[in-house]
């Protein structure tokens, strides 16, 4: 489901305001993603219970079997080859020979391609259920690639996907469009995409508190001395005062790396929905629950009608029996968010990114939050979340 540009663009602080009540689109957004946490749910059960039955089983049960459409299309092609070899013979500049010569190469370039196509293709869904299975692939992604993905795990039934025609193999993509394998998007941003990015901004951060106790010790003591040896006292707060431009210096240029990195859209993407950080404040967060609080992108008013369209799924759900689980609501933001960078509907949020990245080496006592997780579910919707500034 594609979000609503228009929705979207009206959600920002930065465009011009507009009154849109789209409670009932993020109403049914969340809708959509309760639906892709479940179907997620059983393809993940699916996967363990097969690998509990390849780990019990006695030798080996691997079926290395293109199956029957597959077999069907090359039985065709080998009885194309067969009924051109009929036509072949006596001289071989006759056009007659000449063209069954060429219907039999034909024949057999399409039973090659059919096979390498679709070992392929098999080859393919066994990435999908690996990355499935063990979590590898990264959180960003949309509800049409989402739902695909699940689709193929769980061998949806009443699904084709695969056609093939005259030896063409085509698959179905997630716009239930069929096209080549080689037309097929395949490019599945994985987890490890943002591993360098974010082990050099923990390692980087580390480092910058390393540095920040060095100055925190050098200055000990420092308001006693004054009083009684101000002389002395100015040399401690000079080497002190090294010892910080140092700090912002080395946080300016760990900043300046950062954005260098995200350049990398695959690191920038993974980055944005599957690592969560620690702020100076304590605060733990991904920079999609960040983006999404009034720290980011939203005001008090989108987020009131964001919580609006929650709420009214979420009474759905409870007068049914049921309720909207946290992992419910993660997704939701996944999935807008990643609507969001997938249309360009917002052209700043790398800044907003780079933001986020700055308060993690904000003083802590320049920040207080109502709230004590970032990642805790709805009081991420609320507006709960406030930061003061000096």
């Amino acid at each position: 489901m594609a979000a609503n540009t228009t929705i979207i663009q009206a959600a920002g602080q930065r465009y011009a305001p507009q009154k849109v009540d789209y409670s009932g689109y993020i109403k049914g957004l969340a809708s959509v993603a309760s639906f892709l946490v479940a179907k997620k749910k059983t393809a993940v059960s699916k996967i363990d219970n097969i690998n509990k039955i390849n780990k019990d089983a006695i030798g080996s049960i691997q079926d290395n079997n293109l199956g029957a459409n597959v077999e069907a299309a090359v039985q065709e092609q080998r009885d194309l080859a067969y009924q051109a070899t009929k036509s072949m013979g006596g001289f071989h500049w006759t056009k007659k020979n000449k063209t069954a010569k060429a219907e039999y190469q034909k024949a057999l370039t399409n039973i090659e391609s059919i096979v390498k196509d679709n070992t392929n293709w098999n080859d393919l869904q066994g990435e999908i259920i690996k990355g499935i299975g063990n979590k590898t692939i990264s959180s960003y992604g949309g509800a049409k690639q989402k739902n695909w993905l699940y689709n193929v795990v769980n061998n949806e039934t009443g699904i084709e996907f695969v056609k093939i025609e005259d030896g063409v193999t085509k698959i179905m993509n997630p716009e239930g469009e069929y096209v080549s394998l080689e037309e097929l998007d395949t490019n599945f941003i994985l987890k490890e995409s943002s591993k360098k990015l974010y082990k050099n901004i923990n390692k980087n951060r580390d480092e910058y508190d390393k540095i920040i106790s060095e100055h925190e010790t050098s200055m000990e003591g420092y308001d006693d001395l004054l009083k009684v040896d101000p002389t002395n006292a100015a040399i401690i707060k000079a080497e002190g005062g090294k010892i910080k431009e140092r700090a912002e210096k080395f946080k300016t240029q760990s900043l300046i790396d950062i954005e260098n990195e995200i350049q990398n859209e695959d690191a920038f993407r993974s980055d944005v929905f599957d690592n969560t950080y620690v702020l100076a404040d304590g605060t733990t967060a991904r920079f999609v629950d960040y983006y999404l609080s009034e720290r980011g992108m939203m005001d008090k008013e989108q987020q009131d009608q964001f919580n609006k369209g929650l709420q009214e799924l979420k009474d759905e759900f409870l007068a049914q029996g049921g309720e909207i689980s946290n992992e419910d609501i993660a997704e939701f933001k996944n999935l807008l968010v990643s609507d969001i960078i997938e249309n360009g509907s917002d052209g700043n949020i790398k800044e907003d990114y780079m933001q986020f990245q700055r308060e993690l080496y904000e003083d802590n006592s320049a920040v207080n939050t109502s709230s004590g997780n970032l990642v805790a579910g709805e009081d991420l919707l609320r507006g709960n979340i406030e930061i003061k500034r000096k």
